[in-house]
């Protein structure tokens, strides 16, 4: 389903890539993600996320950013510089930042960021055996599973084989 037709209702998880597509100028979904999370900030669209995806999307930021700032897709040189260059952590964290402070104005139109506790992740873990996925689409299944949210927007097609979710791409 595509994600710009998306008018239900109900809640729906957004996926880590939504927001960084949302972030990457380059991205040939940024249009469609910026929309839909519009969409989210005036409250048309019952938006769910996960401390999971908060730490996925800053990670993914700041690698992006370092990506850019050195030059280079080796993720290896880019945390190296992170970790022991002051000046490319500055800037490389302003994007985290800058996240943070487009969350700020999500939660204030009512999206929900759910915490995963240690019996959640755990129970994931049947999940992802089952399914074959990673631990952090296992985590959003489990989270989608337990608190009845059957929607879920991403570009991930590992989800498609789980049964009760609808799949919104952008």
């Amino acid at each position: 389903m595509n994600l710009p037709d998306f008018n239900l209702d109900e809640e729906i998880f957004i996926d880590s890539n939504i927001f960084c597509y949302h972030f990457d100028s380059n991205s040939e979904y940024q249009q469609t993600c910026t929309e839909f999370l519009k969409r989210v900030e005036r409250k048309e669209v019952k938006g769910i996320i996960s401390d999971i995806v908060i730490d996925e999307v800053v990670y993914v930021l700041l690698i992006q950013k370092g990506s850019e700032l050195l030059a280079t897709d080796k993720i290896k040189k880019i945390k190296q510089a992170i970790k022991e260059e002051k000046a490319i952590a500055n800037k490389c964290y302003e994007m985290a930042y800058n996240f943070y402070d487009y969350l700020e104005i999500l939660r204030l139109a009512g999206v929900k960021i759910i915490e995963v506790d240690f019996d959640m992740a755990k129970s994931s873990l049947d999940i992802g055996k089952q399914e074959c996925l990673l631990p952090h689409d296992a985590i959003n299944v489990t989270i989608c599973k337990t608190f009845g949210i059957k929607n879920i927007a991403t570009t991930d097609t590992d989800l498609e084989k789980i049964d009760f979710l609808r799949i919104w791409k952008p």
